[in-house]
């Protein structure tokens, strides 16, 4: 009896999933229909923007990859969870006489965007891009990569998405002269570096006005879009690229010379704009006497942030996206996540990648509205605090 049940129970799950995943892919169907009737430039499938431009060369590299996570065990809901599905096909396009404008890395060809790249299956996006004048395009000899995309500004989407394609193209041996792709902030212009990726060899558009057109425009895929579209609540990364940026800051960053930090570590939301801690003093002085220190990623180099995460025994840290170096840390290290509003199942599924000793630990309870609850500042209780003690006690 109990087997029929367990039966029924998977049944009834994955049919909430497909529903709520069909959901998403109509209301994106339909808002594409909505633009490309009202809007200056229009979506396409890959396939038709082919057969209509043979100069265009499409290389396929990786099929599907598909995945299978253990359940987020604070789930408030499955079906913006998923543990299983499956991550999209990579490939490159190589297109002659290229443009690429904005910051987001907006590639139009005969004012047609393809479906394909757009970013989580989610077309409002590209909403912000400009209609640029012919006369203000910069033309480029050689060959330019484009590897921004929406959220490049965020450090976790920059280092799993931005430099996965990066590193797409490294481990291809796809040659390029130039990689397009924004320098605002500090930890922009440091992992570039790291990579070994010349000042010079940057093009870094300032604003969507900025467009150019290369002899060759050199499109990767993005990759970490999934059979889901647009999921808020978690975030999924191809294994084999992010193991890749893993291995290649973290080889440079080792080379350099770098002060004393402590391993046993608690992250500060001090210098977040969101989902700060109101108690945040009150909460570290518990687990300062247990040998913690205090740090504001903000305040450190790449390198330093590198180190911080590769060194560490055990890693206290509110939800944030500060939590992406958590790829640098050794097999078994304690990860202690705590969650305020946002329930984000990303690094549940980064440790399982990269077998991480992982608790996750609701501080409030969840909020269901996605941007309410990434804004929310909140207060740790007590009890709160006794659940960490406990759970880095016990190893």
């Amino acid at each position: 009896m109990n087997f029929y049940k367990t039966l029924r129970f998977i049944f009834l799950m994955l049919s909430a999933e497909n529903i709520f995943c069909k959901k998403i892919v109509q209301s994106n169907s339909l808002y594409k229909d909505k633009i490309n009737k009202t809007h200056w430039f229009r979506f396409a499938p890959l396939k038709n923007v082919l057969q209509k431009h043979s100069e265009i060369s499409y290389e396929v590299h990786d099929p599907a990859l598909f995945f299978n996570f253990k359940s987020f065990p604070l789930s408030i809901d499955y079906s913006k969870q998923p543990h299983q599905g499956y991550l999209l096909p990579t490939f490159l396009l190589r297109i002659p006489g290229g443009i690429v404008q904005g910051m987001q890395g907006l590639v139009l060809i005969d004012n047609q965007c393809i479906n394909e790249m757009i970013w989580r299956d989610c077309p409002s996006f590209y909403m912000s891009a400009h209609k640029i004048n012919l006369e203000n395009i910069i033309k480029v000899t050689g060959r330019v990569a484009v590897i921004t995309q929406p959220a490049y500004e965020n450090y976790f989407h920059w280092m799993t998405e931005i430099l996965a394609r990066l590193a797409f193209l490294d481990l291809q041996g796809i040659q390029y002269d130039y990689v397009y792709v924004p320098q605002k902030s500090k930890f922009m212009k440091e992992t570039l570096q790291l990579w070994g990726v010349l000042e010079e060899k940057i093009i870094a558009p300032t604003s969507e006005d900025f467009a150019i057109q290369a002899d060759e425009i050199i499109l990767p895929s993005l990759v970490s879009n999934s059979n889901y579209g647009w999921t808020q609540f978690v975030n999924y990364v191809r294994p084999d690229l992010i193991t890749f940026v893993k291995n290649k800051l973290l080889t440079n960053a080792q080379k350099s010379i770098n002060k004393n930090l402590s391993r046993k570590v608690f992250i500060s939301r001090k210098d977040a704009p969101f989902r700060k801690v109101i108690n945040e003093d009150e909460v570290f002085e518990k687990f300062k006497c247990h040998g913690f220190e205090r740090y504001e990623l903000s305040k450190l180099s790449v390198v330093e942030q590198i180190m911080l995460f590769h060194g560490a025994h055990i890693i206290i840290s509110p939800q944030g996206t500060g939590l992406a170096n958590s790829i640098f840390c050794t097999s078994q290290t304690k990860i202690i996540e705590l969650f305020q509003g946002l329930c984000d199942c990303t690094f549940w599924y980064i440790s399982q990648i990269f077998n991480l000793n992982y608790t996750p630990i609701q501080t409030v309870s969840f909020e269901y509205n996605f941007f309410k609850a990434w804004q929310n500042d909140t207060y740790m209780s007590l009890q709160v605090i006794e659940e960490v003690e406990k759970s880095f006690n016990r190893g």
